[in-house]
């Protein structure tokens, strides 16, 4: 591949000012063309670090002529709304996690991306081109540890209060990680839907019944 596919990047937050900014960087198959973000400091911030123009109008992203496709890394609420206005206007789509905060919106997203015949992506996703995840699924394929009756998995973060309204760095503040219907339901759809992506990916299995416990352990 020697051209490189033109993004656009919508919401210049916290994944997007230390994570999605500096890998594009080093990307060798796709480029940073705009960015958008509604708040004016933001937008200022994100374009003198990375040096791509970047507005507070969504249209210049979704009318920009060279951008291909988009990353969505707003509020998680906004995913599906955004993520279908990329389709309509003829983007691919690439979600932050989670792809939306509610079944229903995930499949709207996925029907308008079917409909205007663009490609549509989760960045859950992206666990499954890791070469430790394929290698691990192959093995699983091949018996090397027997029939999977069951997955465990196990994490500890930590975030400062200050997380909740600013991110790690507080370069943005705003409550909707503290809210159920914004952020889609705390830590397990926000941190740990990677690792039941990857697990699900790796034993080839799918979910049949849920169930959860949850205590305070520190107060």
């Amino acid at each position: 591949m020697s051209k490189k596919v033109g993004f656009g990047l919508i919401g210049l937050g916290e994944i997007a000012y230390k994570s999605t900014g500096k890998l594009f960087q080093d990307a060798r198959h796709a480029r940073m063309v705009i960015g958008v973000d509604p708040v004016d400091h933001v937008v200022k911030s994100y374009q003198e670090t990375y040096g791509i123009p970047c507005s507070t109008d969504l249209n210049d992203v979704l009318k920009h002529p060279e951008v291909e496709a988009v990353i969505i890394s707003t509020p998680h609420f906004l995913h599906a709304p955004l993520g279908i206005q990329a389709a309509q206007a003829g983007k691919h789509v690439i979600v932050e996690k989670p792809m939306a905060t509610t079944l229903e919106d995930a499949d709207a997203l996925i029907a308008a991306c079917k409909k205007n015949g663009v490609l549509c992506s989760a960045k859950e996703g992206a666990v499954r081109y890791y070469p430790a995840a394929q290698k691990a699924r192959d093995l699983i394929a091949r018996g090397a540890i027997g029939e999977v009756m069951a997955i465990q998995i196990e994490g500890a973060s930590e975030k400062p209060t200050s997380y909740w309204t600013g991110g790690y760095s507080n370069r943005v503040h705003t409550t909707w990680r503290m809210s159920k219907a914004q952020s889609g339901g705390g830590i397990l759809i926000m941190n740990y839907v990677y690792d039941i992506h990857q697990m699900l990916f790796m034993t080839g299995l799918d979910v049949k019944r849920v169930f959860a416990e949850m205590d305070t352990f520190r107060t």
